[in-house]
């Protein structure tokens, strides 16, 4: 599904950056957790020693490989949420100084990001040829470029779920 522009100005693609900042500081906690535990099981081995702290110890450190094996994909989710939505951010703005330029207001520009002349322009167009040509080469450039934009939104929004979606099936290392 193609999206809009009242979609694409619409999003927060800043709260996608946002967000990564708390997966950023999640992976961070979990660092800060592991390095506790590992540091209370260097204490449990100096202090005891058996069959038990032996079990303990190994136990420990397999958990400790998978809180590792979460972290690492918080990071990597960091990254792509941190990417991701600076791109769409970037995008939004690129479509925002389309649409609410001085030049678009000449023209009526639909919610699909179709371009037609506006009363003014269809008026003007009328009494001279060489500004009808004119006026009809600004819109296509102008349509061109908001459908483009919307195209690139919506690339960028699919390929940051993609990149999300591999990293949270362990897909991406």
């Amino acid at each position: 599904m193609a999206v809009t522009i009242s979609q694409v100005l619409g999003s927060n693609p800043e709260q996608l950056v946002s967000a990564a900042g708390d997966v950023a500081a999640a992976a961070g906690d979990i660092d800060d957790q592991i390095a506790r535990e590992r540091m209370q099981l260097t204490r449990l081995a100096s202090d005891w020693r058996g069959t038990s702290s032996d079990t303990a110890q190994g136990h420990a450190n397999e958990m400790f490989g998978d809180q590792e094996v979460y972290r690492d994909r918080l990071k990597l989710l960091h990254t792509a949420m941190s990417a991701g939505g600076a791109e769409l951010g970037g995008i939004r703005g690129r479509l925002n100084a389309l649409v609410s330029s001085s030049a678009a207001g000449l023209f009526d520009i639909s919610d699909e990001g179709r371009v037609s002349l506006g009363w003014r322009l269809k008026f003007l167009v009328s009494t001279n040829p060489v500004l009808a040509v004119m006026w009809g080469m600004r819109r296509m450039a102008l349509q061109s470029a908001i459908q483009a934009a919307l195209a690139e939104f919506d690339a960028a929004d699919k390929s940051t779920a993609n990149k999300m979606d591999r990293i949270n099936k362990g897909l991406v290392k």
